[in-house]
């Protein structure tokens, strides 16, 4: 059994701000940003965007380490649960995994080592999931899942073991321009 694997949902719409998951910051789409730790870590091999963009499909055929999950009609609703569109993913995959880390795709700003920690975390204390939180106690879109806790799982919601993350959700357009104008200063 492989050990962990990484499994992003990138829906083509958003309710709140339009096509936010493929809006440029430094030429690169919001969802590339958000899934850059995942790509820089060595403890996951691989990368699956389960998505029903053409667009969010284009983009990530430039990394060798990113392979597509085409989300079907059945899981493109937008008020799909994402507990629902990743046990549809990890069903599609081909192999077993003891791990899923997922970040929201509209969450950028962790790190490779916050990823890594919450990789870390989960094995050492055999949790079944780990979620990455800022210092005000807000979820910020990072979540590690035991395999076999996760395939029982109704929604997300019993999480165990937490890390710290200065990253953020993004949801409406000032939401969006604050991050981005962040970026343009690094």
């Amino acid at each position: 059994m492989t050990d962990v694997v990484a499994i992003i949902a990138v829906k083509k719409n958003s309710s709140r701000l339009k096509n936010k998951n493929i809006l440029l910051i430094n030429n690169k789409p919001l969802f590339l940003h958000t899934i850059d730790p995942l790509i820089k870590s060595k403890k996951i091999k691989n990368i699956y965007i389960a998505t029903n963009s053409k667009k969010v499909k284009s983009y990530s055929k430039y990394n060798d380490k990113i392979k597509i999950i085409w989300r079907g009609p059945n899981k493109s609703n937008t008020n799909e649960p994402l507990i629902e569109v990743l046990k549809f993913s990890y069903s599609s995959i081909q192999k077993s995994y003891k791990y899923i880390v997922t970040i929201l795709a509209n969450s950028p700003g962790h790190t490779k080592k916050q990823v890594d920690d919450a990789i870390d975390l989960i094995k050492k204390k055999n949790l079944s999931e780990v979620r990455s939180f800022n210092s005000s106690g807000e979820e910020t879109g990072l979540i590690v899942f035991n395999v076999k806790n996760f395939i029982k799982k109704k929604e997300i919601s019993s999480y165990i073991g937490m890390i710290k993350s200065s990253a953020r959700e993004i949801h409406y357009k000032k939401d969006f321009n604050s991050y981005k104008k962040l970026k343009s200063k690094k």
